[in-house]
């Protein structure tokens, strides 16, 4: 089977106060790991609709893992292309737009890439500059995870953090790490030669889903990484209140994460109040209710 080694950028134990792998905004922290775990997360589902199978060793949400020990175990496991996905970041916070990284000597490597951006920009992401960015040995662009494996790699920088604009689709967007990975997921059927698989739910299906398991809702920004670390944790939707009430469906058991309840009794059948008097007060409860 064609298999991808689906890199998520940095781990959970990599935010830097002074300013690296995320960004603090109006006192809030927001981690880049969460995000690149986000569009991992749904390349893999892509992956496994269209008929490619995957290998991780920087799990979503986990420790970092050392650049050296992936690109080791990307060469040993013999995969046929990695994806390894971040979010970028500049002190010029005008910067924005997509940037997807390749070795500059390595053909099936740029033959990817060029694919990726074409995909993003078919589905009307911005790029920087023209989205393809050449790594070369001794510069800024020397990347250690398209550097090091011996096979197809791409490096993409999914928008700038530091911008403003792009801020908000990284960390404010539930929906924008599902764009990327789709992005992805069609770039890579292309590569691979296989045909992508649309996610199309017929009519019966979706009167059928109107009625769903459970969810998770958030009430503002500062509650979306305990959210989603929670959805992620019982594999089910994180809404946010706009989102969630635009919806024509009925929730078994919702989980609110942030805010009051009030007002949301009309979706669900059950109301778990994981909210607290702020979202480090939030966080323990939500730990609480994992039993961890």
């Amino acid at each position: 089977m064609t298999t991808l080694g689906n890199d998520t950028g940095h781990g959970s134990d990599t935010f830097d106060r002074t300013g690296g792998k995320g960004v603090i905004v109006n006192g809030k922290i927001y981690e880049e790991h969460s995000f690149n775990s986000r569009v991992t997360l749904a390349l893999s589902a892509h992956l496994k609709r269209c008929g490619i199978g995957e290998k991780r060793i920087q799990q979503p949400n986990k420790p970092e893992v050392s650049l050296t020990r992936r690109t080791d175990f990307y060469n040993a496991e013999n995969v046929d292309a990695v994806i390894s996905n971040h979010a970028n970041a500049n002190r010029n916070k005008s910067i924005k737009g997509i940037c997807v990284f390749a070795w500059h000597n390595h053909p099936e490597s740029q033959r990817l890439q060029k694919l990726l951006i074409e995909e993003y920009e078919k589905m009307g992401f911005d790029t920087h500059g023209n989205g393809d960015h050449e790594s070369e040995l001794g510069s800024w662009t020397d990347l250690h995870i398209v550097r090091e494996t011996k096979m197809t790699a791409c490096l993409i920088e999914n928008g700038f953090m530091t911008n403003p604009d792009d801020f908000k689709k990284i960390f404010l967007d539930p929906g924008y790490a599902e764009r990327c990975a789709e992005a992805q997921a069609r770039a890579l059927c292309r590569f691979f030669n296989k045909k992508y698989i649309e996610v199309v739910a017929n009519p019966q299906q979706k009167e059928e889903e109107e009625m769903i398991k459970m969810a998770v809702v958030v009430y503002s920004d500062a509650d979306i990484s305990v959210g989603y670390d929670l959805a992620n944790e019982k594999k089910c939707g994180l809404y946010n209140r706009k989102s969630l009430a635009n919806e024509k469906l009925k929730i078994n058991e919702l989980m609110v994460v942030g805010g009051p309840t009030e007002g949301l009794e009309k979706k669900t059948n059950r109301v778990i109040d994981l909210s607290g008097a702020n979202r480090w007060d939030t966080r323990k409860k939500v730990i609480s209710y994992l039993g961890k």
